[in-house]
C-alpha cells in the first residue's frame, strides 16, 4: 500500500528546516511504493520554494516508478538546470524526448539549457520543431522567440512573443520578453513601462518570476539614471529563482549577515567579495576607497590576479583569494568577519545618486619598478604618441559580436600620424597583428613575455606608460579607468551609462562614443580618431 502524503508531512518538507526537510523526504523516498499524482504536486511545490535539490530527488524516484515516462524525467531535467547542472540536464531531457519526441515541454525545457549552453543553432532548430508539434502552444512561440533573440534578430523575437500573448495574453513569459525585445529595440522608457506593470501583477499574484523581472527592470532604471530603484533591485541578482544568464555570480552563503551600510564599530569585520567578471571587479572597485573611513577592519577577496595589486593600493585592508572552493561547496570557509558584501552592492551605498560618482576616481597603484620596465621598453617610441588599443572580448557570439570590431576596421584609427599602437588585446591574437601591420603600415608594439590575461599587474604598469587607450566595451575600459590613463570607450548605449550621454560615470578619465544600436560599434571609430586628432566635429 501507498503511503499517504499528508499536508503535515508536505508542509515539513517544502517549509521546514533544511536538516528537518531532508530528514523528512528522506524517511518518504524509502518507501517502495508511493503514489505519483502527490509525489508530482510535491516536487512542485518545492520547486516554487527553489528547493531544486529537493525536488530533483522527488523527480528521480519518480522516474524510478515510471520510467518510460517523459514527465517526470523533464521536470528532473528541470530542476538539474535550475541547479545549474547544464550538461546533465541536456542528457535528461534528451532521454525525455527519445521517450517521446512529440512531448513538447521536454523540448521546452531543454531551450533553456540549450542557451545557457550556448548552443544557439541547435537551441533554434529545437524550438521550431516545438511549434511545429504544437502551433497553438504559447510557450512553443515564447521559446522559438528566446532562440531568435540569441542571434539579434530582435524584431523577429518580439513577433514571436507578441503570437504567445496573442494565444495566452496573460503568459507572465511573453510578456516579460516582449519588454526585453522593447528594450534590447532602444525603447528604453516602453520597457520599463510594461516591466513595472508586469511587476505589479507579479506582486499580487505572488508568482516565483517577481525577482527575475524585478532584476530585468533594474537595468532598465540603471539605464536612464534611476539609481536608488535600479541597485535596490540589481541587489536581487543572487536570488536561486533566476536563470544563471541573469544571475550575479558566484552565488555565495554565509552564516552572517549581509552589510545594509549600517556604522560599524572598531571591534567589527566586514568582508567585500569579488563577483561576475574581471572588469566587473575592477569597475565595483571604484567604490572601495570609500570603505577607508569605516572604523571596522575591511577584509577584500578578490580575483586572484589582483591579489598584489590591491595589496598595493589598499594596505589598510586584508586582501586575499575568495575563502571558498566552488567545486565543493558555495559555503565561505573562512568566517572571521561579522558582516559580508558583494563588491557591486557597495554601488547601492555609495552611488545611489549620479552625483556620488564624482568620488569615483582612479584607485590602482602601479608597480613602480615594473612601471619603469615599461618605460623603458617604450622609450623608443617615446617620440610618438602611445595609444593601447583592444578591439574585440575574448569570448564571441552571433550576438556580441556586434559589439566588437576587427582590427580591419580600425583604419582610421591606424592613420593617425606621429603614432605607435600597443596591443592590450588578450589571448591568440598574432595572426591578426601581423595582417594589421602589413595591412595598414604601422607598428603594434607587444613583448612575448607579457601575458595579458593573467599578469594584471603588468597591465596595469604598461597602462600608466600609455597617452590614451582605445577600446571596446572590454575589462581594458575600467583598467584604463582605476589606473588613471583617459581612453575612449566604443560601446553602444548600457545601463553602464548610467543614463549620462557623454560621460563614463565610472571613471573621469573614460570618454564613452555611443554606436546606434542598429550599427556596430566600428561605426564609430571614425568619431574616435577625430578626438584623438583634436577635430570637435
Amino acid at each position: 500500500m501507498a503511503i499517504a502524503i499528508t499536508n503535515k508531512l508536505t508542509d515539513v518538507i517544502v517549509n521546514g528546516s533544511e536538516k528537518r526537510a531532508n530528514s523528512a523526504l528522506d524517511d518518504l523516498l524509502k518507501h517502495p511504493v508511493l503514489d505519483v499524482a502527490p509525489l508530482s504536486i510535491l516536487g512542485k511545490a518545492l520547486m516554487e520554494k527553489a528547493r531544486f535539490g529537493m525536488a530533483a530527488r522527488i523527480f528521480a524516484k519518480w522516474t524510478d516508478l515510471r520510467p518510460k515516462d517523459p514527465m517526470p524525467w523533464t521536470n528532473l531535467g528541470a530542476c538539474l538546470y535550475r541547479l545549474r547542472k547544464n550538461t546533465d540536464a541536456k542528457a535528461i531531457l534528451l532521454h525525455a524526448i527519445s521517450l517521446d519526441p512529440n512531448y513538447a515541454l521536454s523540448r521546452i525545457n531543454l531551450g533553456g539549457v540549450l542557451q545557457e549552453l550556448g548552443e544557439n543553432h541547435a537551441n533554434l532548430e529545437n524550438a521550431l520543431e516545438v511549434v511545429r508539434i504544437d502551433p497553438k502552444l504559447p510557450l512553443a512561440h515564447n521559446n522559438l522567440g528566446s532562440a531568435l533573440a540569441d542571434f539579434g534578430m530582435f524584431e523577429a523575437a518580439k513577433h514571436s512573443f507578441e503570437t504567445a500573448l496573442i494565444l495566452d495574453p496573460n503568459n507572465e513569459f511573453a510578456l516579460s520578453n516582449v519588454a526585453k525585445m522593447n528594450s534590447s529595440l532602444g525603447d528604453t522608457l516602453v520597457a520599463i513601462e510594461q516591466f513595472e506593470t508586469l511587476v505589479t501583477h507579479l506582486e499580487r499574484t505572488k508568482s516565483t518570476r517577481l525577482e527575475l523581472n524585478k532584476v530585468h527592470l533594474s537595468f532598465e532604471y540603471l539605464k536612464v539614471g534611476r539609481l536608488d530603484k535600479g541597485w535596490e533591485y540589481y541587489d536581487l541578482g543572487f536570488s536561486k529563482m533566476l536563470p544563471i544568464k541573469m544571475s550575479r555570480t558566484p552565488a555565495r552563503e554565509f552564516s552572517v549577515p549581509r552589510w545594509d551600510g549600517r556604522r560599524l564599530t572598531k571591534n567589527q569585520r566586514l568582508l567585500v567579495w569579488r563577483e561576475q567578471g574581471i572588469g566587473d571587479e575592477v569597475m565595483f572597485g571604484s567604490c572601495l576607497p570609500e570603505l577607508a573611513g569605516l572604523d571596522a577592519q575591511v577584509t577584500i577577496e578578490c580575483d586572484d590576479r589582483l591579489i598584489e595589486t590591491y595589496k598595493r593600493s589598499f594596505p589598510d585592508f586584508v586582501i586575499r583569494r575568495q575563502s571558498f572552493d566552488p567545486s565543493k561547496s558555495m559555503q565561505a570557509q573562512i568566517t572571521d568577519y561579522d558582516y559580508h558584501i558583494p563588491v557591486g552592492s557597495l554601488c547601492r551605498l555609495y552611488r545611489s545618486k549620479i552625483e556620488n560618482f564624482a568620488n569615483s576616481r582612479p584607485f590602482i597603484k602601479v608597480d613602480e619598478q615594473r612601471q619603469a620596465d615599461f618605460a623603458m621598453r617604450l622609450e623608443p617610441y617615446r617620440e610618438k604618441r602611445l595609444i593601447g588599443i583592444c578591439w574585440r572580448s575574448g569570448m564571441l557570439s552571433a550576438l556580441r559580436n556586434n559589439s566588437y570590431t576587427s582590427l580591419v576596421d580600425w583604419a582610421p584609427i591606424f592613420s593617425l600620424p606621429n603614432a605607435v599602437f600597443v596591443n592590450l588585446q588578450y589571448g591568440d591574437c598574432e595572426e591578426e597583428l601581423l595582417e594589421a601591420e602589413q595591412i595598414h603600415g604601422i607598428k603594434v608594439v607587444r613583448w612575448a613575455d607579457l601575458d595579458l590575461k593573467n599578469d594584471l599587474d603588468g597591465v596595469f604598469a604598461l597602462m600608466s606608460n600609455l597617452e590614451t587607450v582605445v577600446s571596446v566595451g572590454t575589462a581594458v575600459i575600467p583598467f584604463a579607468g582605476a589606473v588613471g590613463t583617459n581612453a575612449i570607450l566604443l560601446t553602444h548605449p548600457s545601463w553602464t551609462s548610467l543614463g549620462q550621454p557623454d560621460t563614463y560615470p565610472w571613471y573621469p578619465g573614460v570618454k564613452p562614443l555611443f554606436a546606434e544600436l542598429n550599427q556596430p560599434v566600428s561605426s564609430v571609430l571614425p568619431v574616435a580618431t577625430k578626438l584623438l586628432a583634436g577635430i570637435s566635429n
